[in-house]
């Protein structure tokens, strides 16, 4: 039979096998969890490098350097307090919906913050497209075809207004000319 040790966490006494098995699920998720953000931003801090020094190029070079610096910074709010405690992955009880608010309107790169996308000014909807190119890079999606079929509907944006004109901007100076493109332009 196995021994009683008190709990760590709350001081009561459980089976000892049992809590080390919860310690252990519980480690491994929040470290999936490290990892899974980390790799996020860093991917949007590629993202924003690469957009940034376009632009750079483009002739805008203090849009490219604040972009750049804001990419050091993007979503270092999820790595304390409770954007920390309760984002993590598979986390389902009702702090989540609180996480998520906290996170939203506290970081200049989501649309919740400005009280809708048409609010944005431009420097923060190219790091919130660095940050959709991110998720879209994770996942495996296609970002022109998310930000069309499903980010116009969710934030509210036509696709002949201004907004969908700078996002798509700046996916076509972030994105590669797509595969089926590039053999079209080199037969021409």
């Amino acid at each position: 039979m196995a021994e009683n040790i008190p709990n760590k966490t709350n001081g009561t006494k459980t089976n000892g096998v049992k809590s080390l098995i919860e310690d252990l699920t519980t480690e491994e998720i929040r470290r999936k969890h490290l990892q899974s953000l980390l790799r996020h931003i860093k991917l949007v801090q590629d993202a924003t490098q690469l957009l940034g020094e376009r632009m750079i190029e483009k002739g805008e070079s203090e849009f490219g350097r604040i972009l750049i610096s804001n990419g050091l910074l993007h979503d270092n709010s999820k790595l304390t307090g409770i954007e920390w405690q309760f984002l993590l992955r598979g986390e389902s009880n009702g702090n989540i919906k609180w996480a998520i608010e906290q996170h939203w309107t506290s970081n200049q790169h989501h649309p919740e913050f400005w009280g809708g996308i048409s609010e944005m000014p431009r420097i923060y909807l190219a790091e919130m497209v660095c940050d959709c190119y991110a998720r879209s890079t994770e996942q495996g999606t296609d970002l022109r075809k998310w930000i069309k079929e499903t980010a116009a509907e969710k934030f509210g944006f036509s696709i002949q207004g201004k907004v969908y004109k700078q996002i798509k901007e700046f996916v076509d100076l972030l994105l590669d000319m797509p595969f089926g493109k590039i053999g079209k332009i080199e037969q021409i």
